[in-house]
């Protein structure tokens, strides 16, 4: 009976711990403590607003009106954001704005501000882009592909924008006309430092905005050694199978490895894709005394696939 009883208390213990894990926190009490802005009035166009975390929220919602939140407000911005940063570019206007965490199941108190934009030069304005394709991380974006796109925010003034792109050839400048977006193409594998700028009819220009690395890279990461079997190699087909290997490629995160009875264009098979250094193959339905072909192609991280190794054969017999 005791063992009985034990198996039973363990068991609750263990489903309430299982609970646990699916149960979201109340955080209807929690208080959201925000770090910027924390004046009411400024004369910068692009504003970032910035929290403390609430534990157990699984995303914050940040709403800003024109004037204030009254039976009809005019909304200027109304996100869930997943950070605890914000950036955004508004016009001169007086606006106010709330924020609250909230999970599956509650929302926080609601934190109320006011903040004033005043219109002033836009030379001392700052243009925010909003996202790259592809997407940038810490406003870093390495790719194997020539192009990438930025968006930004529309900034009071402009009436249009710039890129300013630094290079290990220099530095040019591309009039992105009046669109909010523009597809840079790269020629040459490198890093490229990006920034966007805002210029009125006057022919002044807003500061450039935070700038962002793009590291083009399509280089792969070099051909792969085969390790067994050796070429030519008979396998028993009593074994039934026959562990192909190969050394480990410096740069290569994925391997691809192509078998077929036919040799001529292996690398267009269909492959099997393994981060192993080795891979059973199986004879199934291959018939006996007849060479079947392999290889192996690396790929790094960019998704850049290196050379094929040398083929190799095999015999089941």
């Amino acid at each position: 009976m005791k063992l009985i009883h034990s198996i039973a208390v363990s068991l609750i213990m263990v489903l309430c711990l299982s609970c646990d894990e699916f149960i979201e926190k109340d955080i209807s009490k929690e208080k959201i403590v925000v770090n910027a802005p924390l004046t009411n009035r400024s004369d910068m166009y692009t504003q970032t607003f910035w929290w403390e975390e609430v534990k157990s929220a699984s995303g914050y919602r940040l709403q800003i009106v024109f004037n204030k939140f009254d039976s009809l407000p005019l909304f200027r911005l109304d996100t869930l954001v997943k950070s605890t940063k914000f950036t955004v570019t508004l016009r001169p206007a007086k606006y106010q704005w709330r924020l609250w965490a909230e999970n599956g199941s509650s929302r926080s108190d609601t934190v109320y501000n006011n903040i004033t934009i005043d219109s002033t030069s836009i030379t001392k304005q700052v243009v925010n882009v909003t996202r790259t394709s592809p997407a940038s991380t810490n406003r870093s974006v390495t790719t194997n592909k020539p192009t990438v796109t930025f968006y930004w925010d529309r900034l009071e003034g402009a009436f249009t924008y710039q890129l300013e792109i630094v290079s290990d050839t220099g530095t040019r400048i591309i009039d992105a006309g009046k669109k909010l977006n523009y597809t840079l193409t790269m020629s040459s594998d490198g890093t490229y430092t990006v920034s966007i700028i805002g210029k009125n009819t006057r022919g002044e220009k807003s500061q450039p905005s935070e700038p962002y690395e793009v590291i083009l890279d399509r280089n792969g990461p070099g051909r792969v050694e085969l390790n067994s079997p050796i070429d030519g190699n008979q396998i028993p087909t009593a074994s039934d199978s026959v562990i192909l290997s190969w050394n480990k490629l410096d740069g290569a995160v994925k391997y691809f490895l192509y078998v077929n009875q036919d040799s001529t264009g292996l690398s267009n098979k269909q492959a099997i894709e393994t981060s192993n250094l080795s891979y059973t193959y199986r004879q199934g339905s291959n018939p006996i005394n007849e060479k079947i072909y392999w290889m192996v192609v690396g790929e790094d991280a960019n998704k850049n696939k290196g050379a094929g190794s040398l083929k190799r054969s095999f015999i089941f017999r």
